[in-house]
């Protein structure tokens, strides 16, 4: 019967328009006002289904995703907070985690000036997200100060309940990305909290191969950390010969590898057009914003400026590598054509040249043929069969035959024997 409810409800919220998504959120408000304790499965159930397009129970940890949902939907109340209205103050201790059901807040944190009172708006959250969890975790104070933009419906978990459902696996993505950011040489001498305090700035986005992430001339908004996954960096390069554009691979980029800070240092627009080379990839990505406020120190900056230094370097050599590869050679040295009339008179020199060669060599062939003759008959054997022997230095190999064009008297042949290399001179 519950699991009818659902799909009724389910079915209903698809079905209803914009105008009438009001009255869903007051259904859900109503179950959520039901004390905890008091609950039974088909409110429980009924929750889960009003929550079920809240972005933090669909993109949360995939780990016992539907057991972490039900649970929240079990144990979680609801709280108005009208506009204007302070949720909580920098430096308070946490006792709640809060999920925005509808409204917005604004998140400010203390500027790096010198007056403690001076804030900066950091981040605006809306409908579907969650906030509040850090100071749980690690049962520190608040490190930002959450003003409602809006007028404000919260699904809210106290403490004890969001330790008990969401702690572990919420303190194991925090210690996992800790880990991850140690590994990179600029977050290398950071404290353990300031990289704990970075987890709440960079958001993860999911590529599939050919998907774009920013292309050349396009305004920097954001600066990237490879995840998971290889990034192809390239550039279009005109060739000289042709004028065809082609893809060059400058570089490809896999896991840990920075990207995109040094067009915001410069604020300069994209230099290279970036897109997702495997399968599937993963980034962590920081808005500009939060980037220079957290991530831009003084420290930070020299080994970035470094790191880019290098990169540019290797990036300029290969794309000028690749140029000369693509595009086509021009003899050196001047080029000059030659006059009409004198490629015609060369055209019968040569002619007659190569006709003047020819026949000499035909001349020179037909006498050295008749020598051979004569040489043959002066050195034969006579012998009474009226065959005369002749022993030649010749290759085994050797064949010898006279052309109609060289007759003398008769005919000739030479014939090699079989016993010896000695060949017979036969008069007909």
């Amino acid at each position: 019967m519950d699991a009818v409810l659902s799909l009724l409800s389910l079915k209903l919220i698809k079905t209803k328009n914009s105008s009438s998504n009001d009255i869903c959120l007051s259904t859900l408000i109503r179950y959520l006002k039901i004390s905890p304790s008091q609950r039974k499965a088909r409110e429980i159930n009924m929750i889960k289904v009003f929550t079920n397009k809240v972005s933090f129970f669909t993109t949360g940890p995939s780990e016992n995703l539907e057991s972490i949902h039900y649970q929240s939907c079990q144990s979680m109340k609801y709280e108005f907070l009208p506009k204007d209205n302070i949720v909580f103050k920098f430096g308070d201790m946490g006792n709640k985690f809060y999920i925005i059901l509808d409204g917005k807040v604004d998140v400010q944190v203390p500027s790096n000036s010198e007056d403690p009172l001076e804030f900066t708006s950091v981040a605006t959250l809306g409908s579907g997200n969650a906030f509040g969890d850090l100071a749980l975790i690690k049962d520190h104070p608040r490190n930002a100060t959450v003003t409602c933009l809006t007028d404000c419906h919260m699904a809210v978990l106290i403490k004890e309940d969001y330790l008990r459902i969401l702690g572990k696996i919420a303190e194991k993505k925090i210690t996992d990305f800790v880990e991850f950011l140690k590994e990179i040489p600029i977050f290398q001498s950071w404290y353990k909290k300031n990289l704990e305090s970075l987890y709440y700035y960079f958001k993860i986005q999911v590529y599939n191969r050919k998907n774009v992430i920013y292309s050349i001339g396009s305004y920097p908004t954001h600066v990237y950390i490879v995840k998971s996954g290889e990034f192809e960096i390239s550039k279009k390069v005109v060739l000289v010969g042709d004028q065809q554009k082609i893809d060059m691979k400058v570089a490809i980029l896999t896991k840990g590898e920075m990207f995109g800070d040094s067009e915001v240092i410069e604020e300069i627009p994209r230099e290279y057009n970036c897109t997702c080379y495997s399968t599937t990839g993963e980034l962590y990505a920081i808005s500009i914003k939060d980037f220079i406020l957290k991530v831009k120190t003084e420290e930070s900056i020299s080994l970035i400026n470094v790191k880019n230094k290098t990169k540019s370097i290797l990036r300029n050599m290969r794309t000028k590598a690749l140029e000369e590869i693509f595009t086509p050679q021009t003899p050196v040295g001047r080029s000059f054509s030659k006059p009409e009339k004198t490629v015609k008179l060369e055209k019968k020199i040569y002619a007659s040249f190569f006709r003047e060669k020819n026949e000499h060599k035909r001349i020179n062939h037909l006498e050295l043929r008749k020598i051979d003759i004569k040489t043959i008959k002066a050195r034969a054997l006579p012998e009474k069969t009226g065959r005369d022997f002749i022993t030649l230095n010749t290759p085994l190999e050797f064949t010898y035959r006279m052309s109609p064009s060289g007759r003398l008297k008769g005919s000739c042949s030479v014939k090699k024997t079989r016993k010896m290399n000695n060949f017979s001179l036969l008069n007909h």
